[in-house]
């Protein structure tokens, strides 16, 4: 048992760096933008494409 513990411990740090988030950059829609909405603090755009896509935007 303690072997399988021992076990889980070192391979457990392994699997948490798998789910860090990435940071990709946004190339835009691949189709046409049929709506667009700006944040209320004027900080971020939201657009929506006829590739049945959303994205957030910085300003």
């Amino acid at each position: 048992m303690k072997p399988l513990i021992c076990l889980i411990t070192l391979l457990l740090p392994l699997t948490a760096n798998a789910a860090l988030p990435e940071i990709v950059p946004q190339l835009g829609h691949s189709d046409q933008v049929h709506s667009v909405s700006f944040s209320p603090n004027g900080k971020f755009v939201l657009t929506g494409s006829v590739d049945a896509t959303t994205k957030i935007w910085d300003a």
